[in-house]
């Protein structure tokens, strides 16, 4: 719990009774966000630690569609917990953390992945798509996939894949694959600014 602020772990105790909090298994969200699970006796939660360049603005906007989806019925969106502050984020002074529902589950490998699945998955995201166009979701490209892009192009130009494409065996070659793949498609893709 070292790298959780004191602040933010205080108020977890008090306020959620949560005993403990332990990075999860990947770390990292797509968001960008460091992830983290807090358990307490009868709940987990999913803390996040969102990337210091986020506003409240963006999560109010998140939280937002969230609690709309949840609102309708769809289950696949966790919900989100207000803290004692009346807001559904907290501040350290350095980084917006949040706290929602913990959603069990663990990715599949390609071997576990049949015809059923994969229609079970499309229904899935094809759910939630119905479900933005009741909301008056406008037709525009989600925040997320320009936060996404940008952040693969910083990772590009930073060359933090060079230290991986450098190795040898399986990590390598997919590393040194997925740049060459990024640097294909980016072409294509919108520009980020």
């Amino acid at each position: 719990m070292g790298d959780v602020p004191e602040s933010i772990l205080h108020s977890l105790q008090m306020n959620f009774r949560v005993s403990h909090v332990r990075p999860s298994a990947g770390g990292w969200g797509l968001s960008g966000a460091r992830v983290y699970q807090a358990v307490s006796t009868n709940k987990s939660y999913c803390l996040r630690r969102w990337p210091a360049a986020t506003t409240s603005a963006r999560l109010g906007e998140v939280h937002g569609f969230m609690r709309r989806y949840r609102d309708a019925g769809c289950l696949l969106v966790p919900e989100v917990f207000v803290w004692p502050t009346d807001q559904s984020w907290r501040h350290d002074g350095a980084h917006f953390w949040d706290l929602t529902q913990w959603m069990s589950g663990r990715s599949l490998t390609r071997s576990e992945i049949d015809r059923e699945t994969l229609i079970l998955a499309i229904q899935a995201i094809a759910s939630l798509h119905r479900l933005a166009g009741l909301q008056g979701s406008a037709e525009q490209i989600p925040p997320a996939i320009t936060a996404r892009i940008a952040r693969i192009d910083a990772i590009i130009r930073q060359q933090l894949f060079a230290k991986t494409t450098g190795c040898v065996g399986a990590l390598g070659d997919l590393a040194s694959r997925g740049e060459r793949l990024w640097r294909e498609s980016s072409s294509n893709t919108i520009a980020v600014v």
